[in-house]
């Protein structure tokens, strides 16, 4: 997202580029000069594509805006003067990349074979749904713009993900840690 790895281009490198509109003049010429940077620098462009766009669009900082979390400029925030709010707010920052991580995690669990799966149905069915709205999603914005912004209202679905991991370990902890109880024959009479 930086025109020739010049900072001040961040986010916005096609307004630097001299043959922007030329590039961007139709579908063909954009898929056409995308696969002629990828042969160029293919492990820089999979390296880009495989984690920098995700990075970027899962980022806690959002470099199009204000900073940090603010998109729009404030002049006066509750994360800045009540102590509840701050501490949250330094909680999620510290967390967000690890359950951001998670949810990546969470999201292929759930089309792992059945052995490994949720015990009922309906949770199985919910979990892929939120499964596949997730890498529909990251998959979407990572051959588009990776803006952070756009994450924001899939934060709690995000963090969901994250915690159907936890779901996932007490599942197999319980699983592998319960013994098998024994069946007795029944009494015929």
């Amino acid at each position: 997202m930086m025109y020739d790895y010049r900072p001040e281009t961040l986010g916005y490198p096609y307004r630097f580029d001299p043959l922007a509109n030329e590039i961007s003049a139709s579908l063909a010429s954009v898929k056409g000069e995308i696969i002629k940077r990828f042969i160029e620098s293919p492990w820089e462009y999979l390296k880009w594509y495989l984690f920098g766009k995700p990075v970027m669009l899962f980022s806690w900082d959002i470099f199009e805006g204000m900073g940090d979390v603010y998109i729009y400029p404030v002049m006066r925030t509750a994360y800045d003067e009540f102590w509840l709010f701050k501490t949250s707010h330094s909680l999620m920052f510290n967390l967000h990349y690890y359950l951001v991580a998670l949810a990546g995690v969470g999201s292929v669990l759930p089309w792992l074979p059945a052995k490994y799966s949720l015990p009922d149905d309906e949770s199985l069915f919910l979990a892929r749904c939120l499964s596949a709205l997730f890498l529909y999603f990251v998959l979407v914005h990572c051959v588009g713009a990776p803006f952070a912004r756009y994450s924001i209202p899939m934060q709690p679905m995000v963090y969901g993900l994250a915690m159907l991991v936890f779901r996932y370990g007490i599942i197999r902890y319980k699983t592998t840690k319960t013994p098998t109880r024994l069946q007795t024959p029944e009494k015929t009479d």
